[in-house]
């Protein structure tokens, strides 16, 4: 199934598009996982420093995507965690 993503406007990183894009992952998969997936998309983008919304709602990361009910039409945002996100040293 295809996700889309779109950064948070305040994420604070200059590596990342502030642009919508998506990605195609079995919806199956955990959150952990498709955030691994995110952060190989932007090299050097940590996985832990920050999360994913759907509607305002922050997605567990032990949970599968299937599990919120996501669609191809749904938007995820991406919302940096802390400050001091978001590159791996």
């Amino acid at each position: 199934m295809w996700v889309n993503f779109l950064f948070d406007p305040n994420f604070p990183s200059d590596i990342v598009e502030k642009k919508q894009f998506r990605i195609d992952i079995d919806p199956n998969e955990n959150i952990d996982n498709l955030k691994v997936i995110i952060s190989l998309k932007y090299t050097d983008l940590d996985p832990l420093s920050y999360d994913l919304y759907l509607n305002e709602r922050r997605l567990e990361t032990n949970k599968r995507i299937i599990e919120f009910g996501i669609t191809e039409t749904d938007v995820l945002i991406i919302k940096a965690i802390g400050p001091d996100c978001c590159l791996l040293i």
